[in-house]
């Protein structure tokens, strides 16, 4: 049997860290990293759009690869608590366990959407300014 992830740490977790591109990408290259976020945003809003569509459908499988991908992208940005979401509701899909699937995909319209909100604000942001240094 499948034990159940819980989402308690996913309060603790930052929306969104830097830090993580700047590993991969190194500093010295802001425009890389605006990019690698712009490009992340774009591919997000597709899988995002895809998994809203058939929320529900039954095609269960479709919906977990794309959380699966979500997972994966949101992990490589930093998006941490996005990533941490996606985990859950890959695993409670593979479990079958639609009770709780429902319950954290509310959840994770939520952190999808402030995690929207934080992209913008890198993204926005004037070349040099605090919002590229979290």
């Amino acid at each position: 049997m499948i034990k159940p992830r819980t989402l308690s740490p996913v309060s603790k977790l930052p929306l969104l860290t830097i830090e993580a591109v700047t590993m991969i990408y190194g500093e010295s290259d802001p425009q890389l990293i605006l990019e690698t976020l712009q490009q992340f945003k774009a591919e997000a809003l597709g899988y995002v759009s895809q998994v809203e569509s058939l929320w529900g459908s039954g095609a269960t499988e479709d919906v977990t690869r794309h959380f699966h991908s979500l997972k994966t992208m949101a992990a490589m940005v930093g998006a941490e608590k996005m990533s941490r979401v996606c985990k859950v509701l890959e695993h409670q899909l593979r479990a079958k366990d639609m009770l709780e699937a429902r319950r954290t995909y509310t959840l994770f319209e939520k952190i999808w959407l402030d995690t929207l909100k934080e992209l913008d604000q890198h993204l926005l942001a004037p070349e040099g300014s605090s919002a590229h240094a979290k």
